[in-house]
């Protein structure tokens, strides 16, 4: 099943004219965080690169995406659904379900949402820290057609230090819509 969901990504790469870059089979749990989001075609190539891999990889969505039929897909897709409503320490609960996995990769959109938001939310840091696992920095350059995993932070000590590597990193790739984009 692996090589027809490989086989499939290479094929729809090839149409799009997009490229994978890095890996993450050699990191079995970690939060990842998934950036520039301005598109709703960020979950299309992110999906790319799960099938050329063939990794499990879970990812958050707002629960009100998760309708009949739609949930069922989304679900067998990697999703989770987040109620984006009130606090319910998904921190903690998160953090506490990598940790007594064997393997878990969890994708983050750190901006939460398609549209222009310059405060990104910090919930993939604490999850990584407590549950004692790296941040990998994934990201799609548009400009590049590039899918792919850069960096490996592991939480320190010092969050605001930690947020100048991640804006760094993100300082060079481009978005689908580069005006909806803005770094920490």
């Amino acid at each position: 099943m692996k090589w027809l969901s490989r086989s499939l990504a290479i094929v729809l790469l090839k149409i799009s004219g997009w490229k994978i870059e890095g890996d993450l089979c050699g990191i079995p749990k970690c939060v990842i965080i998934e950036a520039p989001h301005t598109s709703n075609w960020d979950m299309f190539y992110g999906m790319l690169f799960k099938l050329y891999y063939g990794l499990s990889i879970r990812f958050l969505m707002k629960q009100e995406l998760f309708r009949f039929p739609m949930s069922y897909f989304y679900r067998f897709l990697g999703g989770i659904p987040v109620d984006r409503s009130s606090h319910h320490n998904l921190v903690g609960l998160l953090a506490e379900r990598i940790a007594k996995a064997d393997k878990f990769r969890l994708v983050i959109t750190p901006e939460g949402t398609r549209k222009k938001n310059c405060h990104w939310r910090t919930g993939f840091y604490y999850i990584a820290k407590e549950a004692g696992i790296p941040v990998v920095l994934g990201y799609l350059d548009y400009h590049r057609k590039a899918a792919g995993v850069g960096a490996v932070l592991y939480p320190g000590s010092n969050l605001e230090s930690d947020l100048e590597e991640i804006r760094n990193f993100y300082s060079g790739v481009t978005a689908k819509f580069p005006e909806s984009f803005c770094l920490l």
